[in-house]
């Protein structure tokens, strides 16, 4: 899937860019060939005007008789430098030299005659991709005027092929540079493709132990009598039913409907969820330690903050040495609550990957713990999905535990 993703992305994005490149590519000659066209036609019909001839003004007071800037058609150097004919063609058809200003070499009188005689019937367009050329009738002569384009449209053609060249070379390079690129841009979705399928290889793991431990539990009650298996099952029931409730957790807060906000008391919610872990404290001859001001209102989901706090607290129960501090305080509108705890000594590593599903630090004491690794893994979701901040980190063999939201 990542790999025909990855592919649609080069495969997409450089026909955005080819079609970017190709537009700017027609805009350009496309404006380019017409203002060569639009110029030439200015003075084919400064030379119709003057009846086939290109010298003088036009007369007083005609519809041409427009400035065009100093190099336009009745300048002097523009008619000394266009090279054209123009042929006039009598009732009968016989062709008459008005005015030929070309060079044997690029076209001789009689080939001229020959062009004039075929675009008799056309109006105004371009023949042999080099010559504009104009058609009228005057007095019932008609005329033909062919200019010579060749040195005008030389820069043109150059400016075609080299758009045209930089147009294959920008899409094959930028394809080049999105193949390269591609990894980093998918790294995101790779790293979400990776994390779900170690969710569901995780979550399948860790729901098939304790089912494969009740059912084998329940084979053995068949066959013989023993007090601890009823302990067993109820042991193993609760570490399914707590991880099915951190993956309903988790998918409630896609679902707004299910997240109501409002005002209440932080130090009664928290003196509610603290009651229930008392005595898991006292059993573990932990000292714990809560600092919470009576007089905190907080507006936020209440069935989520009881969630934090219970596995905060849950957390530190579990893996305290002596003594646990909770502690909470509001600055402005945000809530801050501080965990701190003595510890084993956790890795530099170990104190990123707290917050991710599934992970439990692996070391002898840990693995006598029960869990399932989602805890942390859940309030983390929580605070990032309402925009806060959690980090944890260990200083003098201290567990740090910071949350903001």
């Amino acid at each position: 899937m990542i790999k025909k993703l990855k592919k649609k992305i080069v495969i997409y994005s450089s026909l955005s860019i080819f079609i970017l490149l190709a537009l700017v590519f027609l805009i350009v000659n496309i404006t380019n060939f017409s203002l060569i066209a639009n110029n030439a036609d200015k003075i084919t019909e400064a030379i119709m005007r003057k009846a086939g001839k290109f010298e003088g003004m036009p007369q007083e007071g005609s519809e041409f008789d427009k400035p065009m800037g100093p190099m336009g058609p009745y300048s002097p150097e523009m008619q000394a430098s266009s090279r054209f004919f123009s042929i006039s063609f009598d009732k009968d058809g016989n062709a008459n030299v008005v005015e030929y200003r070309l060079t044997e070499q690029s076209m001789s009188q009689e080939e001229a005659i020959k062009l004039a005689r075929k675009l008799l019937d056309k109006r105004i367009g371009w023949v042999n991709t080099i010559y504009r050329y104009r058609t009228y009738k005057e007095n019932g002569i008609k005329y033909v005027i062919v200019l010579d384009q060749d040195r005008e449209l030389t820069p043109s053609f150059n400016v075609l092929w080299i758009s045209l060249i930089s147009l294959i070379l920008g899409t094959l390079i930028s394809t080049l540079i999105l193949i390269k690129v591609s990894s980093y841009l998918i790294k995101p979705v790779e790293e979400s493709d990776r994390k779900q399928k170690r969710f569901i290889k995780d979550a399948t793991y860790a729901l098939k132990t304790p089912t494969t431990i009740i059912d084998e539990a329940n084979e053995m009650l068949r066959s013989e009598k023993n007090e601890k298996l009823n302990d067993t099952i109820k042991l193993e029931l609760k570490k399914m039913n707590d991880l099915i409730d951190n993956m309903n957790t988790i998918s409630i807060l896609d679902d707004p409907k299910k997240v109501e906000f409002s005002s209440f008391n932080v130090k009664e919610e928290v003196d509610q969820v603290v009651s229930f872990y008392l005595n898991q404290y006292k059993e573990n001859n932990i000292d714990f330690k809560l600092d919470v001001s009576s007089d905190i209102e907080y507006n936020f989901d209440k069935s989520l903050f009881r969630r934090i706090i219970q596995e905060v607290i849950d957390n530190g129960w579990k893996y305290s040495l002596s003594n646990t501090n909770l502690k909470l305080q509001k600055n402005e509108d945000r809530l801050t609550i501080e965990m701190v705890n003595d510890c084993l000594d956790i890795s530099e590593g170990d104190q990123s990957r707290v917050f991710e599903r599934f992970f439990r630090i692996d070391n002898d004491k840990t693995k006598k713990i029960d869990g399932n690794g989602m805890g942390l893994a859940v309030v983390y979701e929580i605070v990032n999905k309402y925009n806060g901040r959690a980090s944890a980190k260990v200083v003098n063999k201290l567990f740090i535990l910071k949350i903001e939201i």
